[in-house]
């Protein structure tokens, strides 16, 4: 399988079949510029034999802020399937481009930057499926279950389900027949390029078993493909947790030029991963994979597993991490309202609501945990239809009692 741009692309598939262990609306038009160019990847060990003809590849596409989406393109019959289509205009440009079919949707969670253009593209493909594990997910017309096998054309699609960023996501391991090619990992929010998503609907206990059982079970060649491009501050993080690691210098610095260059950074490997992402050195199953080329006696990070949530709050943007240490403040209802949740109300889309939450917007500057429980409280019980998905479940990561060092106030 080969991958391309705008973006980047990796070669896919071995024959044999891993084994897990069981555990709206036109978007608005990407802030990032997206490089029309091809970057091939070669696998992972050197084949002298002859190669069969490549069937697959995949688009890496780069939309919204820091989303990526990705359509999977099976060169021979010239049918595609698209992972997380958030943004319908910009995955037609690329349908129109490369001339193929769109047969099918893998949705990884019903997040409106992953599943947002599922219902447009729906009327336009009226015999499309779209697959996902979650009834919140739009358009949704086959519910997966996990270790699920999904099958297009010589395309294998395995369903993994790691429930923690949402209560439903899944991740999708995929592979050609007969190809010596590496397999790929559509890992949505639950795994990034040097680190791991938020707990928005979940536990650390929860992400510890998506990333040490099901994930690392993978052989250790698989192409990750992730839902965000986060590398370079997961990797400032990295360096922070393991300052000596001479892999995550390496990774950093290499990820600061591709960012520089508005280049992307997937797809990493799994193996690559177990070398530097501070959430994937927390066992010894770092060690099977062999992280420093030492036959699996590289050493590890002092992060164990009931350290992991510490270390997700750590990853954090400057600007959540002190939000979250605030001491609780009585402030009136009204107040709270007047001063945080009216600005947040009068945004004229999630775009905006996404930035904010993401960027730590100075609106949120100074602001105690307390309040700011209060705040989603609020946007909770707002009419949040043009959102996409309910407030509370958004502000969670950095509002929720689980994560919070202050009790949770009333409702306002």
């Amino acid at each position: 399988m080969g991958a391309c741009a705008p973006g980047t692309g990796a070669a896919l598939g071995p024959g044999a079949v891993p084994s897990p262990a069981q555990p709206a609306s036109a978007a608005r038009e990407p802030a990032r510029p997206e490089p029309d160019l091809t970057v091939l990847v070669f696998p992972c060990s050197p084949c002298t034999r002859p190669r069969p003809p490549r069937t697959m590849k995949v688009k890496v596409i780069s939309i919204l802020e820091d989303n990526y989406m990705y359509l999977v393109i099976e060169e021979s019959t010239k049918e595609a399937v698209a992972v997380d289509a958030a943004v319908p205009k910009r995955l037609l440009e690329i349908i129109r481009k490369e001339g193929v079919a769109l047969k099918a949707i893998l949705t990884t969670h019903h997040h409106w930057d992953h599943a947002r253009g599922n219902e447009e593209l729906a009327k336009l493909y009226p015999d499309l499926r779209v697959y996902g594990a979650d009834e919140r997910i739009g358009a949704l017309t086959n519910k997966v279950a996990h270790n699920e096998v999904l099958k297009f054309g010589d395309i294998n699609v395995r369903c993994l389900f790691t429930p923690c960023h949402t209560s439903g996501h899944t991740c999708y391991f995929m592979w050609e027949d007969n190809s010596p090619d590496a397999p790929a990992l559509f890992s949505g929010d639950t795994l990034f390029v040097g680190g791991c998503g938020r707990f928005f609907e979940g536990t650390a206990e929860q992400m510890y078993k998506n990333l040490m059982d099901v994930l690392a079970a993978l052989p250790k060649e698989t192409k990750v493909f992730c839902g965000h491009e986060y590398a370079v501050r997961n990797l400032k993080f990295a360096s922070k947790v393991e300052p000596e690691n001479e892999n995550v210098k390496k990774k950093l610095a290499w990820a600061k030029l591709r960012d520089d260059e508005d280049l992307p950074t997937v797809p990493s490997t799994l193996q690559e991963e177990f070398q530097y992402n501070p959430f994937l050195r927390v066992s010894s199953r770092a060690e099977v994979h062999g992280q420093d080329g030492s036959g699996g006696r590289a050493a590890r990070s002092p992060h164990g597993k009931g350290q992991l949530q510490e270390a997700q709050r750590a990853a954090e943007p400057p600007g959540h991490a002190g939000l979250r240490m605030g001491a609780l403040q009585p402030l009136p209802g009204e107040e709270v309202k007047r001063r945080w949740v009216a600005p947040v109300i009068s945004l004229e889309s999630h775009w905006n609501v996404g930035s904010v939450l993401s960027r730590g917007s100075a609106l949120w500057e100074g602001v105690p945990c307390g309040v700011l429980q209060r705040v989603a409280s609020c946007l909770d019980r707002h009419e949040s239809d043009t959102w996409g998905f309910p407030a509370q479940g958004c502000w969670s990561p950095l509002l929720g009692p689980s994560l919070c060092v202050d009790p949770f106030p009333p409702k306002l």
